[in-house]
Order: structure tokens, then sequence, then C-alpha cells
């Protein structure tokens, strides 16, 4: 289901904004966002199952060096 909804994402990005608001600028800034956004859900699932293996046998301090990049880089919080 997720690899289907990348590749529709990657296929109809315009028709997909299109269908919530046709704002040309929107569709212009919205769409590359959401590519990256897309791209990026593949390292996040990585980081979580490299985190739950790491918790496991008492590494927690590796785990945290782990969690704490995407929180600070790859999720900033809104402005």
């Amino acid at each position: 289901m997720c690899v289907l909804s990348v590749i529709i994402v990657f296929l109809v990005p315009e028709q997909i904004f299109r269908v919530f608001n046709g704002d040309a600028g929107l569709i212009e800034i919205g769409v590359p966002a959401v590519e990256i956004s897309f791209l990026m859900m593949s390292f996040f699932g990585i980081q979580v199952v490299a985190t739950a293996l790491l918790q496991f046998p008492g590494r927690s301090k590796r785990s945290l060096m782990i969690t704490l990049p995407r929180q600070v880089f790859f999720l900033p919080p809104p402005r």
C-alpha cells in the first residue's frame, strides 16, 4: 500500500493538489515538498527499526543518537 501511494504521488502530484486547492503557487511549492517527504519516509522506517533494536539490549544512548537528528533536522517545528 505504501509503495502504491508513493507511485501515485510521483505520477500525478499536480492532480492530487488540485483536488484540494487549485492555486498555482501552492502547487508549485507543494509538489516538490510532497515528493521529498515521500522519499524520506523510507529512511524513517529504517530509523524506527534501528532505534528499537538498539533499545532492546540496553543501548539507549546509541538509540537516542539515532532518534534526535530526525526530530531536530528532519522534522523542524512549524514557523
